[in-house]
């Protein structure tokens, strides 16, 4: 598979498990949600090339471990960006062939923002923090990874938080903190990795409970290494509310006194229609009609959006004590088509078209919105 190709399919991938995420966060409300997604590779120079490097520590060698193995690694935010991240990837250097199952157990990783830049990186590990520290991932981490012709190898190892992390990348850079509390096991394998870049840095110990990182020769602050990784990147998911839900109220049709439609939806998402009108030999009549909120169409080419709806006249009983239910009966009177190209009181303006029968014949009618039903929520 072509590696941009593979790229957008990791990022599909991604963008249904959130949508799956959204939709169920909202479940039972009448709205929908979408999250702008994307996938940021950093160093972003090594987004489909091979970086100049590899490296097995924190994740594939015993031989970095005595007593688990703690690991940080500083990441440019700028390359990242916002402003929520919901999982972060490794993938395998070029050299190896396919890895795993492999188990490491009790996987603790931990993100913050951080004010530390690759001149300023503390080998404390306490020192490199930031105040809004949060575990996103707690557990044991399956490796399973495989490999592609022509690399670079996909990003096969993935992190999914449990919890998205906020992060604003244009002001701070990203420290991810890793706990392994059990040495890996097997084959050592090495990592994609970046050596002597701007974008990366590291720390880590190979003790878990360690304060201090261990110093390498004739490096003052961070290694300048460290593995390349890719972040699914999500916008604040957008609660969008179709003109339908919030076409609540009364409009009239223009030019037409005394007739109009009643909008009404309701808290299951539905859309209860009123049409207040005249019969052919100008008996006041009334149609009703019930429409799925969320069953419409944007038509791109006005930027409204129509729904059609099939619609009753009632008929039977009599006003008073004699109302008898067993009279009542419903009759098709045909299908109203709604164009509406905004739902704002006193600006919203539309368009109906009809096909009816009871010798009302069929149509189009301008239409506008005179007022808001209480509580209704309408997004422009």
């Amino acid at each position: 598979m072509d590696i941009k190709l593979r790229r957008y399919f990791e990022a599909t991938v991604r963008t249904m498990a959130l949508t799956a995420i959204v939709a169920v966060a909202g479940l039972g409300s009448p709205t929908t949600t979408q999250a702008a997604i994307a996938l940021a590779v950093v160093p972003d120079a090594n987004f489909d090339t091979e970086a100049n490097d590899n490296n097995s520590i924190p994740f594939g060698s015993a031989s970095f471990c005595q007593d688990g193995i703690r690991y940080q690694q500083l990441y440019t935010g700028a390359q990242i960006g916002g402003p929520m991240i919901s999982d972060m990837a490794f993938r395998l250097d070029a050299i190896e062939g396919p890895v795993g199952p492999v188990t490491l157990n009790d996987v603790t990783v931990t993100l913050s923002s951080t004010l530390h830049t690759q001149s300023t990186m503390s080998r404390t590990f306490a020192d490199n923090i930031g105040p809004d520290a949060q575990v996103v991932y707690n557990g044991d981490l399956v490796v399973d990874m495989g490999v592609s012709d022509p690399g670079p190898n996909p990003f096969d190892l993935v992190i999914p938080f449990d919890a998205p992390f906020a992060f604003d990348g244009s002001q701070a850079n990203l420290l991810v903190d890793i706990t392994i509390l059990g040495c890996p096991t097997g084959t050592p394998f090495a990592f994609d990795a970046a050596l002597e870049s701007d974008d990366v840095m590291r720390i880590w110990s190979p003790d878990k409970d360690n304060e201090e990182a261990i110093e390498q020769e004739g490096v003052v602050n961070g290694d300048p290494i460290g593995l390349v990784t890719q972040f699914t990147v999500f916008s604040d998911p957008v609660v969008y509310v179709p003109y339908s839900m919030g076409a609540g109220g009364n409009w009239t049709i223009l030019g037409h006194n005394g007739e109009g439609f009643l909008f009404e939806p309701t808290e299951n998402g539905t859309l209860v229609i009123f049409w207040f009108t005249y019969d052919a030999l100008g008996n006041q009549m009334w149609l009703i009609g019930v429409k799925d909120a969320y069953d419409f169409t944007y038509e791109p080419e006005t930027g409204a959006e129509s729904f059609t709806v099939d619609m009753y006249i009632t008929s039977g009983p009599v006003f008073g004590p004699d109302y008898d239910p067993a009279d009542y009966e419903e009759n098709f009177a045909g299908t109203v088509t709604f164009h509406l190209g905004s739902c704002q009181e006193g600006e919203g303006l539309g368009s109906v078209d009809y096909d009816l029968g009871f010798g009302l014949g069929s149509g189009n009618y301008a239409i506008q919105k005179l007022y808001d039903i209480y509580k209704n929520d309408c997004t422009p």
